[in-house]
């Protein structure tokens, strides 16, 4: 997903203003016995954690309550919200989907010679964090929850846990767990549906060894009709959150294909609301559109074709809501048949949010024709 300067600051903003109320924090390190003795933030039900953020050089999740020191490698996910942070290693690269990326340049550590390099190899198991012996009993009780009698109460801290790479490997390899969560998806309870879509989503974000473990079980078939009769908004975007990071896998995308999934999104669209359409579009460009998102181009030849049906139903959503994430997937659609009403309104556009978008359209004048962008 392409995001202009100005959303990019209106996201950020809040990551900046953290960094600088703990510009004075000192980066505590996992190796540093001392952190033990630091001021720790308890919550009932809960494993307590400290203040202060202690640093790996694995992304884990910050809570909300917590304390970032200035200079490390910070990223929000923009699908769900979270905020997670690691140690900074120069020239690393981060190319996570619907991921935002701060680097605070001021006051970086020094890395250890020999320090390791994310990300992991896709079938390289995640090493466990400093915290996994005080979390272990959670995990343990609530896969035992997830698999005997689940819950959106169950399924919260489990959800909290595999963002944590080590956690989302081992839920996906635990014995009959993604199936769990795939069969949870028909569940008669809407936020039970979109607890297990979170949950399953939020352990294949950014983590190849839980991605590689789940592809064992079917996983676009249920999620597709899943997807198709869902009526509940904050279950179905959270079931595209899911598709979404399913769709990074080759099999999984040829999968898509084979089970008619264009022709899902396009009904899932045609009756979404702003914000649905605007997950669609992500995930329409994330996984088929944008070559630098993925290792390799398996499906995409054959999704184009499938995909130029969206063009119409985008560009007149683009002209309805100005939705900069309908926009940046329909520019990233080659061989668009423009239409008259759609290039009006890119002739008539005034504002700035969208201004780099439209720009290679004006170029071309009015009198539609098809998009070579």
């Amino acid at each position: 997903m392409k995001v202009t300067a100005k959303s990019l600051l209106l996201l950020i903003l809040p990551l900046l203003a953290a960094a600088n109320e703990a510009a004075n924090i000192p980066i505590k390190f996992a190796a540093d016995d001392s952190s033990n003795s630091e001021e720790m933030i308890c919550h009932p039900g809960t494993p307590c954690y400290p203040r202060v953020f202690v640093a790996t050089y694995e992304f884990q999740v910050v809570k909300p309550d917590q304390d970032i020191p200035k200079g490390l490698h910070v990223r929000l996910d923009v699908q769900t919200g979270l905020k997670e942070a690691k140690i900074y290693v120069p020239d690393e690269n981060d190319t996570s989907t619907n991921n935002l990326v701060l680097v605070s340049e001021d006051d970086t550590p020094s890395i250890p010679a020999g320090a390791p390099l994310e990300p992991l190899p896709s079938h390289q198991q995640p090493k466990p964090p400093k915290s996994a012996a005080g979390e272990q009993e959670l995990f343990d009780a609530s896969l035992a929850s997830l698999l005997s009698s689940p819950s959106v109460d169950t399924l919260t801290p489990l959800s909290d846990l595999v963002h944590e790479a080590y956690w989302g490997a081992q839920l996906t390899s635990a014995p009959g767990a993604v199936s769990k969560l795939l069969s949870l998806l028909t569940s008669p309870l809407p936020p039970l549906r979109a607890a297990s879509a979170l949950t399953l989503g939020s352990a294949l974000s950014n983590n190849l060894k839980a991605l590689s473990n789940a592809v064992a079980t079917p996983l676009a078939a249920p999620i597709l009709s899943a997807l198709a009769t869902e009526a509940d908004e904050t279950a179905k975007k959270r079931i595209l959150f899911l598709l979404g990071q399913t769709l990074r896998d080759a099999g999984v995308r040829a999968d898509f294909l084979a089970q008619k999934g264009v022709e899902t999104l396009r009904g899932v669209f045609a009756a979404g609301t702003g914000e649905v359409r605007g997950r669609v579009a992500v995930v329409v460009e994330d996984s088929f559109l944008n070559l630098e998102m993925r290792s390799d181009s398996a499906g995409v030849e054959k999704a184009s074709g499938e995909l130029r049906g969206l063009c119409g139903s985008f560009q007149e959503a683009v002209v309805e809501q100005e939705d900069e994430r309908v926009l940046s997937a329909l520019v990233a659609l080659k061989e668009c048949e423009v239409n008259s009403k759609f290039m009006a309104w890119v002739e008539a556009y005034k504002g700035e949010e969208l201004e780099t978008l439209v720009k290679g359209y004006r170029e071309k004048g009015a009198g539609g024709g098809r998009n070579e962008l």
